[in-house]
């Protein structure tokens, strides 16, 4: 793609999520210049701004130009599948409910803990004993089945409490199904928990006494510790302590973990600006999320371990997406937040050189595929090698070694001396 006059200044303003005045300024360019740089970056801005139609109508008479390039086709390729994104964000999620259990009408809690759970009656138990155990007991648990099966029920019926709320809806993935939490909730205050996670006993007394501490803040978090058990005995196998530090928007965009839901309480009135998850997600729902209220609110950070982020290894339906599929959720995450390196000029720290982009393109025309599997946020602040690295070890976990190599092949090629990126095209061949 060729430059176009102010660039430079397009830039500036769109780092600093100046949208409005980036797209008046690419406007008025476009009436002077009409290269595929200047349609594909106003394009963005578009997506960005909610144009749908108009960003698909740009992208496509960038396709057409002389001087497209593959960044081009990346976009077109993602604008062309947000246009036809479900965009809602639970307005009707309470009328998907269809069986309601309430423990008590009268109650006002200051504490609302949402919780989906689905197909997980045997691990749901143990989450649930890990909200009784809290210190803070204002609280109330809206359990949320997302139309699986009823074994749950059996569990709940011996552990029932006034302060519970049972909800079978309809099923709608894990935004919806969040969605349905928020509509249900009565607190002051929200909190999250999956069915297979587990939070320490002080984790929502810190975290609730910090926000009556400070009126003026909307949302506070702490970290966590991310456990991987064994299905069969429950046995831990390995335990990693993430920090998240303290908030700063930027790293929302490349540290999937920097907040977790578990860790968080945010002021309901916060949904009053952004009424809930995007449900066209299939995953990354709780990323996009916290991306989207972070456009009105700051966050404040707790120093502490606030509970236990689990994988079972051994359970069918955790952690077997797809790198592909998983690296294409986060990718419309970043397209729908504008949030995309693909830029005429990228956004981020790196400037992608032609090398790259040559690699790109003939990796893509090979396995054009792939397109939805580039983990594109490693473009933000990362050497450009490491998307081609991190898709080919993860296509390699998953056995597929022809596509693995081609994308190891390319890392060796933008960084010849990382000895990990020599290693793992070796063990592509003999592992």
């Amino acid at each position: 793609m060729k430059s176009y006059p102010g660039e430079d200044k397009v830039k500036r303003l769109l780092l600093n999520h100046q949208w409005d005045d980036a797209k008046r300024l690419l406007e008025e360019v476009f009436t002077v210049s009409d290269t595929s740089g200047a349609l594909n970056d106003l394009a963005l801005i578009c997506s960005r701004t909610g144009e749908w139609k108009r960003a698909l109508e740009l992208m496509e008479l960038a396709m057409k130009k002389p001087d497209r390039d593959i960044r081009t086709d990346v976009n077109y390729f993602y604008i062309s599948e947000l246009s036809g994104l479900n965009r809602s964000r639970g307005e009707d999620a309470r009328s998907r409910v269809l069986e309601l259990k309430v423990g008590d009408e009268s109650y006002e809690p200051k504490l609302s803990i949402v919780m989906r759970t689905f197909n997980r009656g045997a691990l749901i138990k143990e989450a649930i004993r890990s909200v009784f155990e809290q210190s803070f007991k204002d609280w109330e648990l809206i359990i949320v089945n997302d139309g699986g099966d009823k074994d749950v029920e059996k569990t709940l019926e011996s552990i029932w409490d006034r302060r519970m709320v049972y909800a079978y809806a309809r099923h709608s993935g894990p935004a919806g199904s969040f969605n349905v939490g928020l509509r249900l909730a009565r607190g002051a205050m929200l909190g999250f928990l999956d069915d297979d996670d587990y939070v320490y006993p002080d984790h929502w007394a810190r975290l609730m006494s910090h926000m009556e501490r400070h009126p003026e803040s909307n949302a506070v978090y702490s970290d966590i510790n991310l456990v991987w058990l064994d299905l069969k005995t429950g046995r831990i196998k390995r335990i990693k302590s993430h920090q998240a530090g303290e908030f700063k928007r930027e790293k929302l965009w490349t540290g999937f973990y920097l907040m977790n839901l578990l860790t968080m309480v945010i002021r309901r009135e916060c949904l009053k600006r952004m009424p809930g998850f995007l449900e066209g997600l299939r995953s990354a729902v709780d990323w996009e999320f916290m991306l989207a209220l972070s456009h009105y609110i700051n966050f404040d950070y707790i120093s502490k371990p606030a509970g236990e982020l689990r994988y079972w290894e051994g359970l069918s339906q955790v952690g077997k997406r797809s790198v592909i599929d998983r690296n294409h959720q986060r990718n419309l995450v970043l397209y729908y937040h504008g949030i995309t390196p693909f830029y005429r000029f990228t956004l981020g720290k790196n400037t992608l050189d032609e090398k790259f982009l040559q690699l790109l393109d003939r990796l893509l025309q090979k396995y054009p595929e792939l397109m939805r599997g580039l983990e594109m946020r490693k473009l933000l602040n990362e050497h450009p090698y490491s998307v081609f690295y991190q898709l080919g070890s993860e296509l390699l976990k998953q056995g597929n070694k022809q596509e693995a190599r081609q994308c190891l092949h390319c890392a060796r090629a933008l960084a010849p001396k990382e000895i990990k990126v020599l290693i793992k095209l070796l063990w592509s061949y003999l592992g």
